[in-house]
């Protein structure tokens, strides 16, 4: 992912990021974990991301050497991250 590209999604997630109540590593881990994902969508030039989607990432993430910890917590990330993007979508008066 170049600069360029890193930088959209990066301004399109820093409020999703800057609402958690968690550490500043935590925020830092978070930014990576969506930033796998990312990469991985326009690896696999993907613009709509569905269920299926997702079960292929999580494929994905069995062929790299991580813990079943990390897998997991790479997975509970992006359903954090949807689950919050869907509020905003269809509550937008609850996020000012």
């Amino acid at each position: 992912m170049n600069q360029a590209q890193n930088f959209k999604h990066r301004k399109l997630i820093r409020p999703f990021i800057a609402a958690q109540d968690i550490t500043p590593n935590s925020r830092l881990y978070l930014l990576k974990c969506i930033d796998t994902i990312c990469r991985w969508y326009k690896d696999n030039q993907i613009e709509q991301p569905r269920r299926e989607t997702i079960l292929s990432y999580k494929f994905w993430l069995d062929t790299k050497q991580l813990s079943s910890f990390t897998k997991a917590m790479y997975i509970v990330v992006i359903a954090i991250f949807f689950c919050g993007q869907k509020s905003q979508i269809f509550i937008p008066i609850l996020h000012g």
